[in-house]
């Protein structure tokens, strides 16, 4: 099965395959892979709370959170894919959200120096302590998943700081630069409960000022949900059986002997 999240994402309009409802099954359907898939003891009561609204016939709730963080698990397989762009695709870095910390962007108390000295740490992390990376000059594009409300200009004025700090050659252009909120036309007003769909969609799908941002939602509200229930599935899919996920193999090998037989993500 070849990727169908490269370069340009999940296949929103596509139908979904044998081997997305499968996995889709598989993981609605086994508490125990649950457990295996996940050692951060931390989260099992989050996963035991999911599980208990599974069982009163909620299966959705789980397939938002994909093994409890789907939004650092994508981050991971877009990393991965980016190695294999088109030589005419933006290098994009996708940041971890445990590089910002809820601290460094509300406490007004915290000194500057002591946010940086954190953000540097977090953004070696983010490169895998790779020494050439680190001043980020290789990348088109650095993209941070933030759901703090107006403390991107927080993020921003620390992000300014760090590419002082490691002498990027376009410090001054950002900051001076504007930060413009983008009005997207298939944006919702009472949808609570995609929004990690939605935000995912948006980080597979922006390429810059290079591409027009287009993420494929119908601007129909029940045909929209109908797509996001779809999409869920797909990325669930996706994530799981990326070369990326160092369990796939214990994903394919336990769906096995449930009987479910899934094919794990090939790439070019």
């Amino acid at each position: 099965m070849k990727s169908h999240l490269l370069g340009k994402g999940v296949d929103l309009n596509g139908g979904v395959t044998k081997e997305d409802e499968q996995v889709w099954e598989f993981i609605c359907n086994d508490e125990d892979i649950l457990y295996q898939l996940h050692g951060d003891l931390s989260r099992k009561k989050a996963i035991e709370t999911i599980l208990k609204e599974r069982g009163k016939g909620k299966c959705e709730e789980f397939g938002k959170d994909v093994i409890s963080n789907p939004r650092a698990r994508l981050l991971g397989v877009l990393n991965y894919e980016d190695r294999f762009r088109s030589n005419f695709s933006q290098h994009r870095l996708f940041v971890n959200t445990k590089a910002i910390f809820p601290w460094m962007l509300n406490d007004e108390n915290t000194e500057k120096e002591k946010r940086l000295e954190h953000f540097i740490k977090n953004m070696k992390a983010a490169v895998k302590g790779d020494d050439k990376l680190v001043d980020l000059k290789a990348f088109d594009m650095v993209l941070f998943p933030v759901l703090e409300f107006n403390h991107y200009y927080i993020l921003k004025e620390l992000f300014v700081d760090y590419l002082e700090e490691k002498k990027h050659p376009k410090t001054d252009e950002i900051a001076g630069s504007n930060i413009h909120k983008v009005k997207l036309e298939w944006a919702t007003t009472n949808n609570y409960t995609d929004c990690g769909v939605f935000l995912m969609r948006h980080m597979e799908r922006l390429m810059g000022l290079h591409e027009m941002f287009e993420c494929g939602f119908s601007k129909n509200g029940r045909k929209k949900l109908t797509e996001l229930k779809r999409l869920r599935k797909k990325m669930v899919a996706h994530i799981l059986l990326s070369p990326a996920n160092v369990l796939r193999e214990k994903v394919v090998d336990e769906a096995l002997k449930k009987g479910k037989v899934v094919a794990p993500v090939q790439y070019f």
